[in-house]
């Protein structure tokens, strides 16, 4: 964690910051649910709530991880002026990424909010946890 709050201050000011405080109040509370959602998958007590609270958390991950690449990348360019056009490249490879990862997530959290009590013991968190790999 001490690295990624490293990451976050190359660029104070900018408006992408983001604060050590706030990454760590964060990703304790990412780490919470996913705990949780350990739990309920191991008394087999998942429930909506259960999924769509993890599906939360990893969005917040994800969302972390977006704002401190683009920190990285942000003061990279300031640094390394001639690396900007490989940025540029790379950042547009994230953007596709990103979108695709918010389109898989809206489909599952849709498909969970219309699922019974009954399909959502069987979805269990493998699924969730396939999609965040993607990212």
């Amino acid at each position: 964690m001490a690295q990624f709050q490293d990451s976050a201050g190359l660029n104070l000011g900018a408006p992408n910051e983001i604060s050590p405080g706030t990454i760590h109040v964060t990703l304790g509370a990412c780490v919470k649910i996913f705990l949780d959602t350990v739990d309920a998958s191991y008394t087999k007590s998942v429930r909506k709530g259960t999924v769509m609270s993890f599906l939360g958390a990893l969005r917040g991950l994800a969302s972390i991880s977006n704002i401190l690449l683009d920190t990285a990348l942000e003061a990279l360019a300031h640094t390394h002026p001639r690396a900007s056009l490989s940025e540029y490249a790379f950042n547009r490879d994230v953007e596709g990424m990103r979108h695709e990862f918010n389109r898989h997530m809206d489909d599952l959290e849709d498909a969970i909010s219309k699922a019974s009590p009954v399909e959502i013991g069987k979805v269990r968190t493998m699924r969730a946890c396939k999609l965040a790999s993607m990212f």
